[in-house]
């Protein structure tokens, strides 16, 4: 039985060959190479997607089998990937040491810079930042917590609003 794990994330298009920007977590880098599945998301169902190839050129962009132009590829933009958790136990195990924080999931990000609201997904730590992934009209972003742009937290209402910088939602 196929049980998937998020594995990274993808951002734009890139040329005319369907080439897809991404981000992977650390524990999974060994899990993206030819041949391997990533699944996505595509109208409420995980659908997997082969890599063809990887390039790496200063930015990392994947090429995925059967996914040969921009207008195909876009549809794979700005998402989470995964793969199966079962064919990388070592990874797995790596990643649930990671510091995560639940403290915020569900709660309503009010930004009063671009008027935007969005629900918390989950939020992650990293080094020196809480990082909130927000989604919003249908598209997830990263969004740091930081003091200086949070102006009021509501436990009872569940909401934080802030005043993010601009261009934070593009």
């Amino acid at each position: 039985m196929i049980e998937l794990v998020r594995a990274g994330r993808t951002f734009r298009t890139h040329g005319l060959e369907g080439k897809i920007s991404f981000e992977v977590d650390p524990a999974f880098v060994n899990c993206i190479r030819e041949g391997e599945a990533l699944f996505f998301d595509v109208d409420g169902n995980s659908v997997p997607f082969f890599i063809s190839s990887v390039e790496s050129n200063g930015d990392e962009y994947l090429i995925l089998e059967d996914v040969d132009a921009p207008e195909k590829a876009r549809t794979l933009c700005n998402q989470d990937f995964f793969v199966d958790r079962n064919s990388y136990p070592e990874a797995v195990s790596s990643e649930a040491t990671e510091s995560k924080d639940d403290a915020f999931d569900g709660y309503l990000l009010i930004d009063r810079t671009s008027g935007k609201r969005g629900t918390i997904l989950r939020t992650e730590v990293f080094p020196m930042q809480l990082l909130a992934v927000v989604e919003l009209e249908g598209r997830s972003y990263y969004v740091p917590l930081r003091d200086e742009w949070i102006d009021h937290l509501d436990p009872a209402s569940m909401t934080i609003e802030t005043s993010l910088p601009e261009g934070m939602f593009s």
